[in-house]
């Protein structure tokens, strides 16, 4: 299945896409998406954006990106200035996704490697 996504309904993309170190913050989104199952931004789903990065990094040991040879996160203004991006990744509960953090990080502690 491909990962398609739409940023047509995000204000002044275009702007967006040109301004310095701007133009990677699409990409880390979109793709991000898949690693915490988040399908869209709106205005309501910021802080559980933000949440699951926070917790995918926690876990996975690294931001979506990296910049300057250090990981790092899309910024709360990043997300808000990117409200309408969509993706066709199906969006978890919280509770899905916390499942897959612990199902990861078993993988992760198996000491059977």
């Amino acid at each position: 299945m491909s990962l398609d996504w739409d940023m047509t309904k995000v204000k002044d993309f275009e702007a967006l896409h040109t301004e310095a170190d701007q133009s990677v913050v699409p990409a880390m989104l979109v793709w991000g998406s898949l690693s915490l199952d988040i399908g869209e931004i709106t205005e309501k789903n910021i802080d559980e954006w933000l949440f699951r990065m926070k917790a995918f990094e926690r876990v996975a040991g690294q931001g979506q990106g990296i910049k300057d040879g250090k990981s790092f996160n899309p910024s709360r203004e990043d997300l808000t200035r990117r409200i309408g991006m969509r993706t066709n990744v199906c969006t978890k509960t919280r509770k899905q996704f916390l499942k897959k953090c612990c199902n990861m990080l078993e993988r992760f502690c198996d000491v059977r490697d």
